[in-house]
């Protein structure tokens, strides 16, 4: 089951230049300049593009046959998203984003990174 979950999440393509211009534009304590990290706002949430830019670098990551599947600097960065995230933990005032959205995203970057060791810390656990 969970490979064909892995499948699933890997199949859309993201392109390298995509890819690209989201690794320059990762700031390096794993934040995009672009997104409002602060906002509460019910709808179109802005963290929602910091989920979507982590889960397509693990996608690109993890994607069998992509021209940037298993590289290093890039595990390092969907990485370095992935614990800016978590430290940061934020939260919006609608419940769906804090109770769905955020642990889908979250959960599919997991998978798509699953054989590389993540050590977080054990407090997000529990609220995933």
């Amino acid at each position: 089951m969970k490979s064909r979950i892995f499948e699933t999440l890997a199949t859309p393509s993201v392109s390298s230049s995509s890819i690209a211009s989201l690794r320059t534009s990762l700031q390096a304590d794993g934040r995009w300049p672009d997104v409002d990290y602060a906002s509460t706002v019910a709808t179109n949430w802005p963290q929602t593009t910091h989920l979507t830019r982590m889960r397509d670098l693990a996608r690109a990551y993890a994607k069998p046959g992509s021209p940037l599947e298993g590289d290093a600097g890039l595990l390092a960065d969907a990485l370095k998203a992935y614990d800016a995230w978590i430290a940061e933990d934020p939260s919006s005032t609608n419940w769906y984003h804090n109770q769905i959205n955020t642990p889908q995203k979250l959960g599919e970057t997991m998978v798509l990174l699953e054989p590389t060791p993540i050590s977080p810390p054990s407090g997000p656990i529990q609220w995933l």
